[in-house]
Formats: structure tokens, C-alpha cells, sequence
């Protein structure tokens, strides 16, 4: 996972822009299809909102690929909400 957060306010504790981008490979190959190969990669934009304390919600669009069998690669747009607790 690669991630990176710019502040969008001068408070260090304000609205930030977040965007990060994770990888998939599968390790070995099963009867039921899954080859061992590249899997998926879903990279996510959005913005990171300030809630109580040191906490934040996260709200972005990832856009999933996912190559399938059959040579088949599908892409889904996902709605992302991420509750991040801190203490």
C-alpha cells in the first residue's frame, strides 16, 4: 500500500486530500480458477474530514481492477468510507 495526505486547510487538524493505491497478487493457483498472477489494484481519491478528538472519516471513489479468469480484467467504481480511530 502506498498512501499520501495533503492538508487543504492551515489548522494541521483540518480537511485533508488522501489518495492511496493498494496491489494484489495471488501467491499460488487453486482447482476452483484463481491462477497465481497479478490479482487487483484498487486505487482511492478522496477527503479526509475531522471528527472528535484525533479521529476522521474518509470519503473517496476507488476504482477496482481486477483481472479475472478467462482473460477477462472488470473495473468497479466503489463508494469508500473509512472510520480511522485514533487515541
Amino acid at each position: 500500500m502506498l498512501r499520501a495526505s495533503v492538508p487543504l486547510t492551515a489548522t494541521k487538524d483540518g480537511v485533508a486530500a488522501v489518495a492511496w493505491t493498494e496491489a494484489s497478487v495471488a501467491l499460488n493457483g487453486t482447482d476452483c480458477g484463481a491462477r497465481a498472477r497479478f490479482d487487483r489494484v484498487r486505487p482511492v481519491v478522496g477527503l479526509s474530514l475531522p471528527l472528535a478528538g484525533r479521529s476522521t472519516m474518509e470519503v473517496g471513489s476507488t476504482n477496482q481492477t481486477v483481472n479475472a479468469p478467462a482473460a477477462r480484467v472488470t473495473m468497479d467504481h466503489i463508494v469508500s468510507l473509512n472510520l480511522v480511530l485514533r487515541q
